[in-house]
C-alpha cells in the first residue's frame, strides 16, 4: 500500500466530496467522519420508525423500509451517538448504513 501525506489524504477526500462521492457526516466536525453517497436520492422517504437501540452493548438503526420490510443494522457506536445528538443527519445516517437495501429491493 503506498504512503501519502496527510495533505495529499485531505486533498483526495475533498475532490471526492466535491464530486458527490463522499458526504462529510457533520460539516466542520474536529474529528470529521464521511458517508458514500451510493445514490443522490434522499433515502428518508423510503424509511419509518427509524430508531437507534442497544442490545448486548451493540448499536442498531431499526426501521420499516417502504412500510412493511423490517431493517435492522448493525451501526458505529459515533454514528450512533452523533445522530441521537442530532449531529449526524438522517439521511446521512440511512445512505451510510441503508442504501444497498434501497437499491436492491425498488420493487418492493
Amino acid at each position: 500500500m503506498a504512503k501519502c501525506s496527510k495533505d495529499t489524504a485531505i486533498r483526495d477526500i475533498q475532490d471526492l466530496v466535491d464530486k458527490n462521492i463522499l458526504i462529510e457526516d457533520i460539516p466542520g466536525a474536529k474529528r470529521p467522519s464521511y458517508s458514500i453517497v451510493y445514490d443522490a436520492e434522499d433515502l428518508t422517504q423510503f424509511f419509518t420508525d427509524v430508531s437507534i437501540t442497544e442490545e448486548n452493548g451493540i448499536q442498531y438503526l431499526k426501521a420499516l423500509f417502504m412500510g412493511k420490510k423490517p431493517i435492522c443494522e448493525r451501526v458505529l457506536k459515533l454514528d450512533a451517538d452523533r445522530y441521537q445528538k442530532g449531529d449526524l443527519p438522517l439521511s446521512n445516517l440511512l445512505s451510510k448504513y441503508c442504501s444497498y437495501i434501497a437499491e436492491n429491493n425498488r420493487d418492493l
